[in-house]
């Protein structure tokens, strides 16, 4: 007798993670990251899932002995308890992706970007009606689409520099010098009804310099890190505030953050390779249209000005303009600042200003929402030109000054705004569909403001 029990003791002791502990089951996905966008096809939450779920599981039958257990009897359960969690690790695989709650319905999310070596964590993502009120994916609780917004911010250009080829190396770490994180959290707080991004996420492209303690330790390249340090982190507080319009930027060009623009952000389904250019989409809301371009890149690989292109983008957007209406670029049409690298004044972008000559915009257009240039800007032109607005100061290095440009594209400016310092822009509407734009800066605090009442803009 005594000799049977020290063998019992032995066999349960040859199991010790799986009997006298806790087992792990894998329960519904639970997103990390979550948030609301438009897309070509409609609204669509999206989701970011880890692709391991772990939990314990209480009241595990394997964590006490029994007395009574034989060896047989302690194998049998050993074997059922490995039977059950395999079965749940295959229905994880079935059904990957967590389920989203939207005024009392459950709807299922669908992968829409499975993991890779390099990105590790599953997109889900799911399209939801205009009208939703309540949304929520387990505890996170994202504030619905209004269909007449009234408070909108504009924001772009938010990566932190790493950049080999020019030399710039921003301080990553210190948010006085990289103040996106800070910016986002200003954005939250001010509670808006839509968040407009004009481009450029990303910038980590090279190891930042040993002995830099300005940006020590940055991940960088293509992969999940450089995207959650870039942006995921930093732009979690607003990321549930309020649903995005999120435009491709340079930087989600193919021979940069292409790769990471499609599986995140793009407002199509994901190609299988990633695309140099695609086609323009739209947005009807109940006061304002919006009209959006891809303009990541301006010349082909030979070199080619891409105006054509640029202007069958406009033909195809051309008839559905039929009331109040903006055009989203990250490029600005017509924008003036210096280039990253310099301190000469630049005038762009001279491939839109061709496309615009061939297929004119329509009426409607009264506003040119861009980024590109780092800094903000507000211009009036002297004639039949929509004004353009240049938000483009959200976190990534600053242009140097330059005086200010007297006309662009053979048309003089009538009156201009510029700020050289981080910040975002704030639209609010009145009654009417006027629309007052005013510079923040990093605390949110308001510097200077113009109001846009139907073509025509009033600088205080």
């Amino acid at each position: 007798m005594r000799h049977t029990t020290h063998r019992k003791i032995a066999t349960l002791f040859s199991f010790p993670a799986l009997i006298l502990h806790s087992y792990v089951t894998c329960a519904e996905p639970v997103p990390s990251s979550a948030w609301l966008q438009y897309t070509e096809q409609g609204l669509e939450v999206r989701a970011l899932v880890s692709t391991q779920v772990d939990t314990l599981q209480s009241n595990n039958p394997m964590d006490k002995t029994d007395p009574t257990d034989t060896d047989e009897s302690v194998s049998s359960k050993v074997n059922a308890l490995i039977s059950k969690q395999k079965n749940q690790l295959n229905s994880q695989s079935q059904d990957p992706c967590p389920h989203v709650n939207v005024d009392g319905l459950t709807l299922s999310m669908q992968v829409r970007s499975a993991p890779t070596s390099n990105f590790p964590l599953r997109v889900c993502s799911t399209h939801i009606p205009d009208n939703a009120k309540i949304i929520t994916l387990k505890d996170i609780v994202l504030s619905p689409a209004i269909s007449s917004p009234k408070r909108i911010v504009l924001v772009g250009d938010t990566g932190c520099r790493l950049s080999g080829g020019q030399q710039h190396y921003q301080a990553c770490n210190n948010t006085s010098v990289w103040p996106f994180a800070h910016i986002a959290s200003r954005i939250a707080e001010y509670n808006p009804d839509l968040i407009i991004h004009t481009g450029d996420y990303i910038y980590r492209e090279v190891a930042c310099p040993k002995g830099n303690a300005g940006c020590s330790g940055s991940p960088f390249g293509h992969n999940q890190s450089t995207w959650d340090a870039d942006w995921f982190i930093p732009a979690a507080p607003m990321l549930t505030t309020a649903p995005f319009i999120f435009i491709r930027g340079n930087h989600e060009g193919c021979d940069k953050a292409g790769i990471g623009w499609f599986r995140f952000l793009s407002p199509r389904a994901k190609p299988d390779i990633c695309q140099a250019s695609t086609p323009p989409w739209f947005i009807n809301l109940d006061m304002i249209q919006l009209g959006i371009i891809d303009s990541a890149i301006i010349v082909n690989e030979q070199k080619q000005s891409l105006a054509p292109a640029f202007s069958q983008q406009l033909k195809t957007l051309a008839p559905q303009y039929n009331k109040p209406a903006w055009l989203l670029s990250h490029r600005p049409f017509w924008g003036f600042g210096a280039s990253d690298t310099g301190t000469t004044l630049t005038k762009q972008t001279s491939q839109l200003q061709a496309a615009v000559k061939t297929s004119p915009l329509p009426e409607f257009i009264n506003l040119i929402i861009s980024g590109h240039i780092h800094l903000a800007e507000i211009l009036d032109f002297d004639g039949n030109r929509p004004v353009q607005v240049i938000a483009g100061n959200g976190g990534n290095m600053l242009v140097s000054r330059t005086p200010k440009a007297i006309k662009i594209d053979n048309m003089a400016i009538k009156q201009s705004k510029v700020l050289y310092q981080y910040g975002f822009i704030v639209m609010e509407s009145d009654e009417k569909n006027d629309w007052r734009l005013s510079f923040r800066d990093v605390e949110g605090r308001e510097l200077e403001a113009c109001l846009l009442e139907e073509d025509q803009l009033f600088c205080e």
